[in-house]
């Protein structure tokens, strides 16, 4: 395997988004427990959250292929933009599936006693 340039960013990348949806996942869930966030709420959340992480993949990718063009140097090797959308792709299905099971996950919480009336 050859580590040049910015190949490590797509194992950055997929151990980001698995940290990050760990992370998430558990905070939207504390937060629909004590009644900071409403079911539909730690979802939209959550969801967006991934999204953004994926998009900031890609909007890195995009910078560096310009950063390329533009001083006409190889920065990025030809691995690298092969795996662009398998990356993308797995990104998104982590997204899809996760986004799922912290749906399931919230129908089955219950908030804790006394938290229903703290909202505004």
């Amino acid at each position: 395997m050859n580590w040049q340039g910015i190949d490590w960013v797509v194992a950055a990348f997929e151990l980001a988004m698995l940290g990050l949806s760990v992370m998430a996942f558990i905070t939207c869930i504390r937060g629909f427990r004590h009644g900071r966030l409403s079911r539909f709420g730690a979802l939209w959340r959550y969801s967006l959250l991934l999204l953004l992480a994926i998009a900031g993949y890609v909007l890195f990718c995009a910078l560096w292929l310009g950063i390329e063009g533009f001083y006409a140097v190889r920065l990025v090797s030809e691995e690298l933009l092969r795996s662009f959308f398998a990356v993308v792709g797995m990104g998104g299905a982590l997204w899809l599936a996760a986004t799922v099971i912290l749906g399931i996950t919230l129908l089955l919480v219950k908030r804790q006693p006394g938290t229903e009336h703290s909202r505004p």
